[in-house]
């Protein structure tokens, strides 16, 4: 177990001295060439932390052309390059441009962003940080600070009283009342609360929503009656319907009078509630002739009269011619039918 532990320890140590060889190689590199010289040959072996090669020949390779490098006074290395690549928020490429390693990077400058339902924006930074010296290929994209437009999202009742009010920003979930509003019953009937008037789901600028409900209508008897309290017609109807009267009733002449449906005795027009409505008819007198009549048929006077008037008599008692037989004296009058 001891030589174990101990072949380990010296597998760690060439690791470790190996390491220092290498990072001496490098600076000497860099120093004869120009810095990221040794980049190039790094990117070859590893490109970040976890991601390196396990191939023992390459490694080797690349050892043997660094010394080489730094050995030899005939090569000239060409400067490593770099792209640097600059977005605004929206992928718009603002400006790209191939930089020597070591170069200092020019970023775009006097960035603004417009106006939008959000809010109103300033240029803060870059998401990948200070555009410095040219190390890499590197992309930045623009970040903006936003100053949040304040929205004002209202929930009414049915008669635009405010249930809640509340300051939202675009795009924010809209919260409604944990408590549904209430109505009270009226002429028409009871409410029950239904639903708001639109869906609240996210906030897309200040916003009111109405509550609806749902309506048990009240019912209401309407009767139509005739002169004398029957009823002709008996409806079932609910407030601010438009009444329908039945068609017009008729009533039966007597001695003295003729009738003609007339109208109702209330203007017909909407339903306000459980109410009677009574015909009302024009009555015309009927005009009686009154004859009086000699034996014979004549004549003797003819007049107009209305039920239950006195009759007047003629004012000379008839006479009649004496003929071979008879002689002839007034009696009395009879009435014929």
């Amino acid at each position: 177990m001891g030589k174990l532990h101990d072949c380990v320890e010296s597998i760690r140590l060439e690791s470790i001295r190996d390491g220092v060889e290498d990072y001496d190689y490098f600076t000497l590199l860099d120093q004869k060439y120009g810095e990221g010289t040794s980049d190039v040959i790094i990117k070859m072996i590893t490109t970040s932390l976890g991601k390196y090669t396990s191939d023992d020949e390459l490694f080797a390779s690349l050892r043997i052309l660094t010394g080489n490098l730094i050995a030899s006074d005939n090569i000239t290395l060409p400067k490593p390059e770099c792209t640097i690549k600059f977005f605004d928020h929206n992928g718009t490429l603002l400006s790209e441009k191939t930089y020597s390693y070591g170069d200092s990077i020019t970023a775009p400058s006097g960035l603004t962003r417009e106006s939008d339902a959000v809010g109103s924006y300033e240029f803060k930074m870059w998401d990948a940080g200070y555009p410095d010296i040219c190390t890499e290929d590197v992309t930045y994209t623009a970040v903006y600070d936003v100053t949040y437009n304040n929205y004002t999202v209202r929930f009414l009742n049915y008669d635009g009283k405010v249930v809640s009010t509340k300051t939202y920003h675009y795009g924010d979930k809209i919260t409604k009342p944990t408590k549904n509003p209430t109505r009270k019953a009226d002429v028409y009937g009871s409410y029950t609360f239904k639903e708001w008037d639109k869906e609240a789901d996210t906030c897309a600028g200040s916003e009111d929503f109405t509550a609806v409900y749902d309506l048990t209508y009240n019912d209401y008897t309407v009767r139509f009656l005739d002169y004398d309290g029957k009823v002709i017609e008996e409806q079932t109807r609910h407030y601010d319907d438009v009444l329908v009267p039945p068609q017009d009733p008729t009533r039966k002449a007597d001695d003295k009078y003729a009738y003609t449906f007339k109208g109702w005795d209330k203007e017909v027009k909407t339903c306000a509630g459980s109410e009677d409505f009574t015909a009302v008819y024009d009555a015309a007198y009927i005009d009686y002739t009154v004859k009086f009549l000699d034996y014979d048929g004549t004549v003797l006077s003819e007049k107009t009269y209305r039920y239950g008037d006195k009759i007047a008599t003629p004012e000379n008692d008839p006479a009649r011619k004496a003929d071979d037989v008879y002689t002839y004296t007034f009696f009395q009058l009879f009435r014929v039918l």
